[in-house]
């Protein structure tokens, strides 16, 4: 019980230096960024919503309509994954015409994205010229996730210009998070 009250006052704390980011670069108006995340085990978007905090702008939580249980995400999930199969998502479609950067986190399942990235890919739109940042989360190994992710994202039209892997607790680690959060920011600025 006191380890819980440890990590719940660590995690305010670092939310707090986490924002002290944005202060440093003195930007004078609101980003206009949308987040889209799908999470299976709260990784992702744990490490997403901590993004989001710290730069602002919207949130857009991506699930599949059919929820999976341990078995079949590392069953039926990861077959799709492999075949790079879309699972049906709510919501369907999300409309990316009116943001300046757009930050895209899926985790990785047998080594691909989760199926539930083909689907908010397909369902993108106003997304042809847009800027893209991509990360992913994995345990040990992110295959070819980031490259799939990169290259379905320019079929669409979209500009991928940065990415990362957040491999097992890189996803908790403050100094990597903040690393990122400022190459957000400077994508967020070309």
């Amino acid at each position: 019980e006191i380890a819980g009250l440890f990590h719940d006052i660590q995690s305010l704390v670092h939310s707090r230096c986490d924002k002290q980011i944005i202060l440093e670069k003195k930007i004078e108006n609101p980003l206009n960024i949308l987040f889209i995340c799908f999470s299976y085990t709260g990784t992702t978007k744990a490490l997403m919503k901590g993004f989001h905090a710290v730069c602002g702008g919207d949130f857009a939580l991506v699930n599949t309509k059919k929820k999976y249980g341990t078995f079949t995400a590392y069953t039926t999930g990861c077959i799709r994954s492999r075949k790079e199969e879309p699972d049906p998502v709510t919501p369907e479609s999300i409309d990316v015409s009116d943001y300046d950067l757009l930050v895209l986190g899926v985790p990785v399942w047998a080594w691909k994205p989760a199926p539930a990235f083909y689907s908010i890919i397909s369902g993108l739109s106003g997304c042809e010229g847009k800027k893209a940042v991509i990360c992913t989360t994995c345990c040990n190994n992110a295959g070819d996730c980031l490259p799939i992710m990169r290259r379905r994202l320019e079929e669409r039209g979209v500009v991928v210009v940065d990415e990362e892997v957040f491999l097992g607790n890189d996803a908790f680690d403050h100094e990597k998070r903040n690393e990122f959060v400022s190459r957000i920011l400077e994508a967020y600025e070309l």
